[in-house]
């Protein structure tokens, strides 16, 4: 992933680190 806000952008609430 890129970055832990866009994370949360691609999943939602999904594991940020996955």
């Amino acid at each position: 992933v890129k970055s832990y806000a866009d994370n949360f952008k691609w999943k939602g609430p999904a594991n940020p680190e996955d």
